[in-house]
């Protein structure tokens, strides 16, 4: 009896030990405040927007995704959308897609690392593509 509770407390020891050590974070948190790119589309009503102004957040060792959240800014609409979604950077090239407005995606695939800017497309909340974006990173 006295084995099986000695093997059943280790057990348990070692499991509680894997359990807490699951949950350490990898690396130091970190926010990029404020990072600003030129925005262009050709889906209305993105044409009127001329900025995306986000924030990057994320872990400095093994960064896997960024979160991603700011706006996408649109003056001749008198306002913005709210945007969230994802960044990061493989090798030389980066990607990021927002979620933004009424079911908008901003998809922006293997941009150089870097310069950070490119070609993008803009897809719709059943992910049909609708059209183009380009953003430069200032």
């Amino acid at each position: 009896m006295n084995l099986l509770r000695v093997l059943l407390a280790s057990l348990l020891l070692t499991l509680a030990g894997w359990t807490n050590a699951s949950y350490q974070a990898h690396g130091v948190p970190y926010t990029y405040a404020k990072v600003s790119f030129l925005f262009s589309s050709d889906v209305y009503p993105l044409y009127y927007c001329n900025e995306v102004l986000v924030d990057l957040t994320g872990l400095q060792v093994y960064p896997i995704s960024d979160m991603v959240y700011g706006n996408i800014i649109c003056p001749s609409l008198g306002g913005q959308y709210g945007a969230f979604g994802y960044g990061y950077v493989v090798g030389n090239l980066f990607h990021m897609n927002l979620a933004f407005g009424n079911g908008w995606n901003l998809i922006c695939n293997n941009l150089p690392a870097a310069t950070l800017s490119g070609p993008c497309i803009v897809t719709d909340s059943s992910g049909v593509t609708r059209g183009s974006a380009y953003i430069v990173f200032l």
